[in-house]
Order: C-alpha cells, then sequence, then structure tokens
C-alpha cells in the first residue's frame, strides 16, 4: 500500500529574522546618499553653464497662450451642426454632423492624451488626433 505524501515532506516553520539583512541595506542606503551627494556636487558646478541657456525661449513654450498647447487641441465643446448639414445640397449622412456618446467619450480621451503628451514631451511634435470634417465636426 502507498504511503501518504504528506508523511513524507516535513512542514516547514521558519521565524523571520528582520534584522537579517540590516547591515547590507544600511550599506545600500549609504551608498545611495553617496551618489546623490555626488550628483548634487555636479548640478550646482553645472548651473552657471545652464543659466545661459534659461533666457532663450523654445519655440514649444509651455505658459499660457502659445500656440505649442494649441496645436491639435481637440474641441470639447461638441458643438452641434445639426441644422446647417441636414438639409444642405451636399447631403451629408448624419454621422458626418452628430456625435455619437462613444465619439464624444472617445475624443474626451484623446484630448486627454495629447495634453499629457504635450506635457511630458515638450521639445516633440504637437499630436494631432482628430481633425475637423467637411462639416466642422471633429
Amino acid at each position: 500500500m502507498p504511503k501518504p505524501v504528506t508523511s513524507k515532506y516535513k512542514k516547514f516553520s521558519a521565524v523571520i529574522d528582520p534584522n537579517k539583512h540590516a547591515a547590507k541595506l544600511k550599506e545600500i542606503e549609504e551608498r545611495h546618499a553617496e551618489e546623490l551627494d555626488m550628483y548634487f556636487g555636479y548640478e550646482e558646478e553645472g548651473e552657471e553653464e545652464c543659466s545661459e541657456f534659461e533666457n532663450v525661449e523654445s519655440e514649444f513654450s509651455l505658459s499660457e497662450g502659445e500656440p505649442a498647447l494649441q496645436i491639435g487641441r481637440i474641441d470639447l465643446s461638441f458643438p452641434e451642426t445639426r441644422e446647417e448639414f441636414q438639409d444642405s445640397p451636399q447631403c451629408y449622412p448624419p454621422s458626418y454632423y452628430t456625435l455619437s456618446p462613444k465619439e464624444r467619450l472617445l475624443l474626451l480621451y484623446a484630448e486627454n492624451f495629447r495634453k499629457q503628451f504635450v506635457l511630458n514631451y515638450p521639445r516633440r511634435r504637437a499630436l494631432v488626433l482628430a481633425l475637423p470634417n467637411e462639416c466642422n465636426v471633429q
């Protein structure tokens, strides 16, 4: 008759010692502190060099009213242009001049992503995610 599997293995019970690696952790923390001190020491020397470039404005400035934040901006007011194009001679389908709730939600997500992209990567070219169509609806 086969032996039960549980009798073959012993239960492992150990007490976790929180101070077991305290010396190694202290050594790592000291090394990080030294690296930070060295980094900040070099940064103070480099401040003189950086001050020359602070006065120069880049073409992608992010201050209010600057065009960098306005490039590719998605209009979140969702204007309804139904009256203008419903009986127009061009006979556009309703999807050209109206927005479904899913499209509105997608435009909200796209505008949020565009803002984050511009703020995180100010030196990159601005994204244009939603262009207005023939009926001026994005």
